[in-house]
């Protein structure tokens, strides 16, 4: 009903097809919604929506388990995903997950439910996970309220050579985590400007980091590169374990407790 009122035309699906008679009577009286009986994870989103998109922008709202988040938006190496209103979550686990190569995407990403603010950063939550990735193009126009706002991974395979605009990353208790702990590798990744902050009235600003870089002694957080990238109000600015050969520069802190950490860390560079 609120959608009906607040755009032109409404597409909508619902998998339960018994639903189906009820929606089209409740919904009734407004002739620009579509109720269509399908899966979501089965239909063509482009072809279902090809008359709109050369209207100009698609918003979508959807109340998804988050497990079918990430394959809906990012299904394919090559997309482009240009976000203008944020991604509302609440839980554990990544709310985004890129798991491929040459993605191109604006990402806003909110710990909360749509016109609310939760900033408790539940335990295993992530912002945007980045597993097994290579040669994506990223901006991250904000991401608010995580456990860990943006996570790096390699598991069996690496995350590498990919290009991360950073606005903002605020609230989260790890801001960036380059995760080379298993049997994978996070190498030669570059980061480029913004800030990574806390609030004072934080719970968990006593513990917090901005930049974690942690490897093991079979792959080492490798060659990352960090750009002009400003953190605020942190308990550790940069944390590094098993870290090697990354650089920083033109890194400002401001508030922290600890400008750098490191343990077991070799070669890095901080200017």
């Amino acid at each position: 009903h609120e959608l009906a009122l607040r755009y032109e035309n409404v597409v909508a699906l619902e998998i339960d097809r018994g639903l189906i008679p009820l929606l089209k009577y409740t919904l009734g009286e407004h002739r620009n919604i579509k109720v269509i009986n399908a899966d979501v994870m089965k239909t063509d989103i482009p072809e279902l929506l090809g008359d709109a998109f050369e209207k100009g922008g698609v918003s979508v709202c959807a109340n998804l388990p988050y497990y079918i988040t990430t394959p809906i938006i990012i299904d394919k190496p090559d997309a482009f995903i240009e976000m203008r209103s944020p991604v509302w979550y609440r839980g554990t686990g990544a709310a985004i997950t890129i798991n491929t190569y040459h993605v191109y995407g604006n990402f806003m990403i909110q710990n909360g439910a749509s016109g609310t603010e939760y900033f408790d950063a539940p335990a295993g939550s992530v912002g945007l996970k980045m597993l097994n990735a290579d040669e994506n193009t990223i901006e991250i126009s904000s991401i608010y309220g995580f456990e860990t706002g943006l996570q790096l991974e390699g598991n069996g395979d690496g995350t590498c050579y990919n290009n991360i605009d950073l606005n903002v990353i605020g609230r989260c208790k790890t801001g960036v985590y380059m995760n080379a702990e298993g049997i994978g590798w996070v190498n030669e990744n570059k980061f480029f400007g913004g800030s990574i902050w806390v609030a004072t009235s934080d719970p968990f600003k006593s513990t917090c980091i901005g930049f974690d870089l942690k490897g093991s002694d079979l792959h080492f957080a490798n060659a990352n590169i960090i750009f002009g990238t400003c953190l605020e109000g942190m308990n550790k600015a940069v944390q590094m374990d098993h870290a090697m050969r990354n650089r920083f520069y033109s890194v400002r802190t401001e508030a922290c407790t600890y400008a750098l950490y490191a343990t077991a860390s070799y070669l890095n560079e901080v200017t």
